[in-house]
């Protein structure tokens, strides 16, 4: 069952479809983890079930579909970039006839990544895309994509879930009523915040944010347990979400200081290396201790 805040974009696609009026190319775009991948699967496996009472499954396309083996869904696999090798087997699998009979369909994730020249070749599978042929593309940025895909997509915004909508997702998915401030940490994105349920990451988090507050409210331990915080998952994410509470209560003259302490840390992290990745953390945690008091 798809979630409350994407069901009704899934049942704008479905009419659109009975309609015939459905685009050839959806271009999704929101927040990470808001699950536009999860929506994108509810339309591919409506839209490819044999059934008048999509989806049943229990038609064979069905059962290929769930199985994640169907021959007229394509799914690309996206890494640190989309180049143009993965757009021509966009190209030469909307060329094949569909082997169920229906619709063809290629989901393209993070499609913010594509190269200039993977754009530029994906154009003419845009303009001619083929009959019962669907390209449906996600995107946490869409702003990076050249305004030539924009003007040949038809742009549908998801919009992230309201606080309740959220917890009852995480409570039906974890059996669990999962902290809030996992929610807040993720800029109210459900769909991640599972994902560290999942990956058993949820613990070292709530450890990890108990962790800073302490080292913050007693620089005095800051040496002893900087070891700790480096073995922690989202380290930039837990410090910057710490830091942020703190700065609440903290002189307005040392908020500025304190980001751009934060930030200078951020921007160095990938320049240093063995021991001094500890001496460079501990430092931070001092001047934000301070910054912060």
């Amino acid at each position: 069952m798809l979630t409350s805040w994407l069901q009704p974009t899934l049942e704008q696609w479905w009419h659109l479809h009975q309609q015939q009026r459905l685009h050839h190319a959806l271009l999704v775009a929101g927040p990470a983890g808001i699950g536009k991948a999860a929506l994108i699967q509810a339309l591919a496996h409506r839209l490819l079930c044999q059934s008048a009472n999509a989806p049943c499954g229990q038609c064979k396309s069905c059962h290929l579909f769930l199985a994640g083996h169907h021959p007229d869904f394509l799914q690309l696999t996206v890494e640190n970039s989309i180049g143009v090798d993965a757009v021509r087997e966009i190209a030469v699998f909307f060329q094949q006839s569909a082997q169920q009979g229906g619709v063809k369909l290629v989901s393209v994730p993070q499609a913010h990544k594509m190269t200039e020249a993977a754009s530029n070749a994906l154009l003419k599978t845009l303009e001619e895309p083929g009959n019962g042929c669907f390209l449906l593309l996600q995107t946490d940025h869409p702003q990076r994509l050249l305004p030539t895909i924009l003007s040949r997509c038809q742009q549908w915004s998801i919009a992230a879930p309201s606080l309740p909508e959220a917890k009852q997702f995480l409570r039906l998915q974890t059996n669990e009523n999962l902290p809030a401030e996992l929610l807040t940490l993720s800029a109210g994105a459900p769909y991640l915040v599972y994902d560290w349920w999942r990956q058993g990451q949820v613990p070292l988090i709530l450890d990890g944010l108990a962790l800073l507050r302490d080292m913050l409210q007693h620089p005095a331990q800051i040496t002893n347990k900087v070891t700790k915080l480096e073995s922690l998952p989202l380290l930039p994410e837990l410090i910057r979400f710490v830091l942020f509470e703190r700065l609440a209560h903290a002189q307005q003259g040392l908020q500025f200081e304190a980001i751009e302490r934060f930030d200078q840390w951020c921007r160095d992290c990938a320049l240093i290396l063995g021991q001094n990745k500890s001496i460079a953390l501990a430092a931070l945690m001092y001047d934000l201790a301070k910054f912060t008091r």
